[in-house]
């Protein structure tokens, strides 16, 4: 079964922030030539880090932009793939390293010293889905990228495909 990711704005604000992080690249590669009296080597190794930097920047714009066309988890007979990115490798965990899947709500705590001066504590509470490998490993599952729908069915496949080996909270 596959679960796509969750259609929201979210991706693409990401993918226009992207964009915004190639104009600045380039807008600082203008200042650098302009502003600095460099030899050849120098400005070969700045036009090649913008270029590298641009075409980066444009494939995660590119990726956010079709987010939400593709699968972020993919459950089959052999295990759990689970999308991460453009730059970084899928995750691929086997059904028989599942120990459980639990459902659980975090609470983020940013300034601990504000308690202190009397402050408010900047508190973000993010739910998560997390796989607990039998080697004491967790891969998370962010919840905001998947429709409660989704979660649903993704704990209900679980539950049938792990069943009695392990437990699906």
């Amino acid at each position: 079964m596959r679960y796509k990711y969750k259609d929201t704005n979210k991706w693409k604000k990401k993918g226009f922030q992207s964009f915004g992080n190639i104009a600045i690249v380039i807008f600082s590669n203008i200042l650098t030539l302009t502003s600095m009296d460099t030899g050849p080597l120098l400005i070969g190794f700045v036009q090649t880090l913008t270029i590298v930097f641009t075409i980066m920047g444009v494939i995660r714009a590119v990726h956010y932009f079709k987010r939400s066309a593709k699968d972020y988890i993919m459950v089959d007979d052999q295990g759990v793939l689970i999308d991460r990115g453009p730059f970084r490798k899928q995750k691929e965990i086997p059904l028989e390293q599942i120990r459980k899947l639990v459902e659980r709500e975090e609470v983020l705590i940013v300034d601990q010293k504000a308690k202190a001066y009397g402050l408010i504590n900047d508190v973000k509470r993010e739910k998560s889905l997390a796989f607990e490998h039998h080697n004491s490993k967790e891969t998370l599952i962010e919840y905001e990228n998947l429709t409660t729908q989704d979660v649903h069915r993704l704990k209900q496949e679980m539950g049938e495909r792990i069943g009695g080996s392990a437990e699906v909270l």
